[in-house]
């Protein structure tokens, strides 16, 4: 008896993970792998079919041992399917399961349906066997895949199972986060979404374009609630703002964001990005004075102390300078580019010298 493993039903998201007692929370990006729940093996072609706990149906050729096939992520947990006895039709049973959170509630009637599913006339045969298909390296695990497995990155190729976790979640980050609009493979290979319209969920265009919408408008004329939610409700352990985009705000009513930096000053806590189409407040946490502003399309680097335009690479920061490249004007701790800095071994003597 032959055994085969095959990957599936797996993508990568970004979660809250707890460091430790005491320390915050911050997001990572993790993978999570969804139970099989369905199996169901072709009555004509030597393929078979998985549905998961994320929604996913796709089809396997054992002899390859690759996948043929992907269909769109459906609403729910795939509970149970079947092919038809002439295998043309694929009926799809969807529940919500504890996968969606919904194991101790009661499931809304509506959710629970059968998808049927037509096939077509290749949709789920088994590959040809042809020594001469064309292979290529997956740009990100370096893993070898015929063209009909993989999907195209910029000019490069990637494997299913790096596109269903790695290049899917920077799809997602897309509508998440501003700095990682549009989505791209690394800083200069953009991605096309039309190239994983079969991972990616059915109203991402949708929803992609409601985020081009927002993210071109500048950052002051946006409109965002700032309403106060509890992201754990029963224990309203941790209190976030909702900042929901609600579109473009009147001429008279202040940049909703400005309330975030009351009472904080501006060069020591926050600073404004020079850019007067951004002119977004950016907060600094640690690490050194250059900054650059997240904005999509501006990519502005900036001073935090001062907010003056310019590259990290500049003479901004040296000695006799205003502007430490660390640390804040005139603090002990303060580091000027071209500094000396000394380790906790070294010592200065009376003459200026450096000692060990």
């Amino acid at each position: 008896m032959k055994t085969y493993a095959f990957k599936c039903h797996r993508q990568t998201t970004t979660a809250t993970v707890g460091t430790g007692e005491g320390e915050e929370e911050e997001q990572r990006e993790v993978d999570v792998v969804y139970p099989v729940n369905a199996l169901a093996f072709h009555p004509v072609h030597g393929t078979f079919a998985t549905g998961g706990g994320d929604g996913v149906v796709a089809v396997w050729d054992a002899q390859t041992k690759r996948r043929v096939r992907q269909y769109p992520k459906l609403a729910a947990s795939v509970a149970a399917m079947n092919f038809s006895a002439d295998g043309k039709f694929l009926a799809i049973g969807v529940s919500p399961g504890f996968e969606d959170g919904k194991e101790d509630e009661e499931v809304d009637a509506g959710s629970v349906r059968v998808v049927i599913r037509e096939l077509g006339e290749s949709e789920a045969k088994e590959q040809a066997q042809n020594d001469n298909m064309r292979t290529s390296t997956c740009v990100t695990c370096r893993d070898k895949n015929t063209d009909a497995t993989s999907y195209q990155a910029g000019g490069h190729r990637v494997c299913a199972d790096c596109a269903t976790g790695f290049i899917l979640s920077k799809f997602m980050n897309a509508l998440r986060y501003e700095a990682q609009y549009s989505a791209r493979l690394n800083g200069s290979v953009r991605l096309n979404p039309a190239d994983y319209v079969d991972l990616l969920p059915s109203g991402y265009q949708q929803e992609l374009r409601c985020k081009r919408y927002e993210y071109k408008m500048p950052s002051r004329e946006r409109l965002h609630c700032r309403n106060t939610i509890s992201s754990h409700e029963a224990t309203a352990s941790q209190i976030t703002t909702c900042d929901e985009f609600l579109g473009k705000r009147r001429e008279k009513r202040p940049p909703s964001r400005e309330r975030d930096f009351e009472g904080a000053v501006r060069g020591l806590d926050y600073q404004i990005c020079p850019n007067e189409a951004c002119n977004c407040a950016v907060y600094l946490g640690e690490a050194c004075n250059h900054m650059t502003c997240q904005h999509h399309s501006r990519r502005t680097q900036f001073c935090s102390v001062c907010g003056e335009a310019g590259a990290h690479d500049v003479h901004h920061w040296d000695i006799g300078i205003p502007c430490p490249r660390y640390g804040r004007p005139g603090a002990a701790n303060a580091i000027h580019d071209g500094d000396v800095v000394l380790s906790a071994t070294e010592d200065i003597d009376t003459d200026g010298a450096v000692t060990l």
